[in-house]
């Protein structure tokens, strides 16, 4: 096998059970040989040891496979937490995210799909359950959660403003899909607690376009492609990769793009804390009166939150 078909795993006793089911290979003289058939338990004296040889893979494919399997049973949890535990729930989608961001393949990342129409289902039944989930307070930030929050801030806008059931599905995908290409910038950029040098906000800049090219590879419309590419252009050509201005640009990715400073303005990090909705609708309204922003769609996003905040 060749090494882009292999995924590394982590060589600790503690972890290494769950992969019961799977061939587990080695590599010895430059070659993948199988260390363990599959459905064996791994040696115990081994185990227990240490001793397993240093370097253990499986396959890409088993590695897909074993994601979907905690997908499915994050989002059963996910079904019967709704109802009850709002906290719980917002830590299982979490979770979920970042399960599916860890190896974001057509197949894992297409099974979100299904966590976003049961959290738009239970909308249907229950209208706060989104404000719910949006505003339950965590002191973390990630990747991960910036999609999760993105998503939520986005079915909560389509939900607000009474768009079709199939368009509010389609709105969180994007929230949900927006920074799916930020997976392969380290952390330590994402949260750097300081300016980061020019360059290393080159490095950030080309983040749209990876998040374009990984939906694309995987035939996600190309409306969801487009908000990927375009949420950090500006109606005024400020903004990037492209510089674009606002008659070419789609009017999902302008939403993305007021939603996208409002989830970080709003979000707690390391290194700030986070503003009250208010205050970051104001800060955001400044780039409005800038001409950075889309103004009626600014308004119509500002109506959503603070109906949102209302109804806590």
């Amino acid at each position: 096998m060749s090494d882009e078909k292999m995924y590394e795993i982590v060589n600790d006793p503690k972890k290494l059970k769950k992969y019961k089911p799977f061939k587990v290979y080695s590599i010895v003289d430059n070659q993948y040989v199988m260390a363990k058939p599959p459905n064996e338990d791994f040696d115990d004296y081994a185990l227990n040891s240490g001793k397993q040889k240093n370097r253990l893979f499986i396959s890409l494919a088993d590695r897909v496979r074993l994601i979907q399997e905690q997908q499915f049973r994050l989002h059963q949890d996910l079904k019967k937490s709704l109802k009850v535990d709002i906290p719980k729930s917002r830590e299982i989608i979490k979770n979920m995210v970042n399960v599916t961001m860890a190896e974001p393949r057509g197949k894992t990342l297409r099974l979100m799909q299904k966590t976003i129409n049961l959290i738009v289902n239970e909308y249907l039944e229950n209208p706060s359950v989104v404000i719910q989930l949006t505003y339950v307070s965590v002191h973390d930030y990630s990747t991960q959660l910036h999609l999760t929050n993105a998503m939520l801030l986005c079915i909560g806008y389509a939900s607000h403003h009474q768009f079709s059931i199939e368009k509010i599905k389609l709105f969180g995908l994007m929230g949900l899909m927006h920074d799916v290409g930020k997976v392969e910038i380290p952390d330590y950029l994402l949260q750097a607690p300081r300016k980061l040098t020019s360059e290393e906000f080159d490095k950030i800049k080309k983040h749209p376009a990876a998040s374009m090219k990984m939906l694309r590879d995987d035939n996600f419309s190309e409306e969801i492609q487009r908000v990927a590419l375009e949420h950090h252009e500006r109606i005024d050509g400020s903004g990037y990769p492209f510089g674009k201005r606002g008659g070419e640009l789609s009017g999902p990715s302008k939403v993305l793009a007021i939603i996208d400073i409002f989830e970080a303005l709003t979000t707690w990090r390391p290194y700030k804390e986070s503003y009250p909705p208010i205050e970051a609708l104001k800060i955001i309204k400044e780039e409005v009166d800038a001409g950075k922003l889309d103004r009626d769609i600014f308004e119509k996003f500002a109506y959503s939150i603070i109906g949102m905040t209302r109804a806590q």
